[in-house]
């Protein structure tokens, strides 16, 4: 159809108006050139040899599949013809104007402005994944040269779809709003009519659709947003009559106007699905207030079928050796039914089917998957393989234009290797009857890795009993790894000689050692309540108690595992192994000394010449520790020496040596005295008073 014919019948007054050019195609300032990916492509009537391709330095561009152009005019290029289909900028200062800046074919003059060419890359790439095709082109508005535009169009053999990344920058931080749109005036099998249609992805959680297109019989165009660009989607979006969006873009209404209206521009998120209406399809962003810089990606996407397919991994990040399911949705913009629809998924590497491989389908009409197939189908999944394949399904029509159908297969992988493992069109291979809209669909393998700390908390003190005040210690388990544990956690703890386990506990979930107390090496289960994120801890307390009679500083070890960590529990220590942690334990000696001196017979002087027999009594009372080793020293008065050797016994098990020096001695010194908690030892001391007072 003859496009000025066709906006002359439609448009009526709206000629004049706008100034319509059909003499040749709108130019950026410069721009004359154009590239063409895929050269030998879009011949084959199955599509198999994908798009060819062709950018123009003004950005507008011609698809070419199944040996038919997409794109009105379908005898139009970038540099020859008419186009119309433009990026459009529009540049809104509020009562300083407004201006839309595009490069389409079927309008010119005010308000709409050209873009002026600054810069083209040269074309490079052979349509590889590691290679695709790509061509950059920077444009700058020419009324608001601090704005510039760069383009980077891209293309991988034989995908539906070429990828076009536009980045912004220099705008304005302040007084103004600009917002970015892309048009397209599509042409499917041979017209210009079709139902536009919408779709919204599973995992799209943008609140807009990500697939916006016009469907035709068996084929279909659209502007697809997938969230691994790691851009916005598009704020608003339209699929209707072709000459709106340039309109809606001017004054956010369907109407001609030879200014465009501060404030408004935003298209009007119409999806018409009349399959009379001479259809194009526009996308918009608004780019945030204050942004000097904006980047949005998107595909823009051709189909010679009805039915496409794309695939998800959920969860999308497993534990290694954890389960996810692959599904495959199938869907159907047609009222007709599709059959024979054949596909085969390889697995990445390090992916496979897992041992249970639980197929199931909704096929041929959606709505809840089941475990049975029905006739003609067949899914060959076979557990360890590294392959998925479909053969013979079958997918209903939608009930009404501008309505779709999906159904899905389902199939659960498996892989033990931590890694991004990507899934992308590439994999996919064998196809009948559907449009490989795959994109790079990624599963996560993680893998949590146990690292140990231990410490003293408090004074561990000879003779505690573990009771809540007394010092313990703190068992950190740290997750170093990549993913979060799951299950529980072996501890396995080698006590000092003379420590017991008495109890052990944890603020972050269950902790269970047996039966308790226990000696040498514990093995407690720790079963944390939520699992330990990656990069995250948890504590386990554990009470001990110690022997009355321990001293020194002995090493406490530690080792764990499990957790999903594959490593075994270590036999701790292990030089270099995070699992394993070793603090030394510093044992308190506490005793309850008291000594006591008496004198039989008591007396309260002392006449030279004579003599008399003291006692020293040495009790450790309380404890809590045994006073092992203890020392006592009595230095005799001047005028008092020994009159014979002292002895000793002792009572509650004290010991002391049984006696020692000798007359003429001036002090009692007697060391390896041992008092248990109770235990006492008392020594006789006999004395002999000098009989010359000058010796006092």
């Amino acid at each position: 159809m003859n496009r000025s014919t066709h906006f002359g019948r439609k448009a009526g007054a709206l000629l004049c108006a706008l100034a319509l050019a059909f003499a040749g195609p709108v130019l950026a300032s410069g721009a004359n050139f154009q590239q063409i990916a895929n050269s030998g492509g879009g011949v084959a009537a199955n599509g198999s040899d994908g798009l060819r391709v062709t950018w123009g330095s003004n950005s507008q561009f011609q698809v070419r599949l199944g040996n038919v152009n997409q794109v009105y005019s379908t005898n139009g290029t970038p540099v020859s013809g008419t186009m119309y289909n433009s990026v459009m900028l529009r540049v809104d200062q509020g009562a300083s104007g407004v201006r839309l800046y595009h490069n389409s074919d079927w309008t010119t003059g005010t308000p709409y402005l050209r873009f002026t060419q600054v810069s083209q890359s040269a074309f490079t790439g052979t349509g590889t994944y590691a290679n695709p095709y790509e061509w950059t082109t920077t444009l700058r508005p020419s009324g608001d040269t601090g704005i510039t535009m760069t383009i980077r169009d891209r293309y991988v053999t034989p995908e539906a779809w070429f990828t076009r990344r536009i980045t912004l920058s220099g705008m304005p931080t302040s007084g103004t709003t600009i917002k970015l749109y892309q048009n397209i005036d599509t042409y499917l099998q041979g017209g210009d009519n079709g139902p536009g249609f919408s779709r919204t992805s599973p995992g799209n959680t943008s609140g807009r659709p990500d697939l916006v297109g016009v469907a035709k019989g068996s084929q279909f165009e659209a502007l697809w947003w997938e969230p691994s660009s790691g851009t916005p989607n598009w704020d608003r979006y339209f699929s209707g009559d072709y000459r709106f969006p340039q309109l809606q873009a001017c004054n956010g209404n369907n109407t001609n106007s030879a200014t465009c209206a501060a404030g408004s521009g935003n298209l009007t998120n119409v999806i018409d699905t009349n399959a009379g209406t001479d259809n194009g399809i526009a996308v918009q962003w608004t780019v945030p207030s204050g942004a000097s810089n904006f980047v949005a990606e998107y595909r823009v996407t051709f189909a010679l079928t009805s039915v496409d397919l794309a695939k998800r991994f959920a969860p999308a990040t497993i534990n290694a050796g954890g389960v996810s399911t692959l599904t495959f949705e199938l869907t159907n913009k047609s009222t007709n039914s599709t059959n024979s629809i054949n596909f085969r998924d390889t697995l990445p590497a390090n992916v496979v089917v897992a041992p249970t491989p639980n197929v199931r389908t909704s096929c041929p009409s959606g709505g809840a998957l089941g475990t049975s197939l029905p006739s003609g189908m067949s899914v060959t999944a076979v557990a360890g393989s590294g392959s998925i394949t479909v053969a013979g399904a079958s997918l209903n029509g939608a009930t009404g234009n501008g309505a779709q159908r999906a159904c899905q297969i389902a199939v659960d992988v498996t892989s033990a290797t931590v890694g991004i493992h990507h899934n992308t069109n590439a994999n996919i291979d064998n196809t009948n009857n559907l449009v490989n809209l795959v994109g790079d669909e990624t599963l996560t393998v993680v893998q949590p890795q146990l690292t140990a700390s231990k410490s003293v908390v408090g004074a561990l003190a000879a003779g505690q009993t573990g009771a809540a005040g007394d010092g313990y210690f703190n068992i950190g388990v740290q997750n170093s790894g990549s993913g979060a544990t799951s299950g529980a956690i072996a501890i396995a703890d080698t006590l000092p000689a003379g420590f017991s386990l008495v109890s052990a506990s944890s603020a972050q979930g269950a902790v269970n050692c047996g039966t308790l107390p226990a000696t040498g090496t514990v093995t407690c289960s720790f079963t944390p309540t939520a699992p330990i994120a990656a990069g995250d801890s948890a504590s386990v307390r554990l009470n001990v108690a110690i022997a009355a009679t321990a001293t020194g500083s002995p090493v406490n070890h530690v080792g764990v595992a499990g957790g999903g960590d594959p490593d075994p529990l270590p036999a701790c220590p292990a030089a270099g192994n995070a699992q394993c942690a070793q603090t030394p334990s510093p044992i308190a000696v506490n005793v309850s000394l008291s000594l006591i001196k008496t004198e039989d017979p008591v007396s309260s002087t002392y006449t030279p010449g004579t003599s008399t027999v003291y006692t020293l009594s040495a009790c450790n009372a309380t404890g809590p520790a045994v006073a092992n080793g203890a020392t006592l020293s009595d230095p005799l008065p001047n005028g008092a020496r020994l009159s014979g050797p002292w002895s000793c016994t002792g009572t509650g098990n004290g010991t002391c040596p049984s006696g020692g020096g000798a007359a003429g001695d001036a002090a009692v010194n007697i060391a390896g005295l041992v008092l248990p908690v109770g235990g006492c030892i008392n020594v006789r001391v006999p004395v002999q008073f000098n009989p010359n007072p000058s010796a006092y």
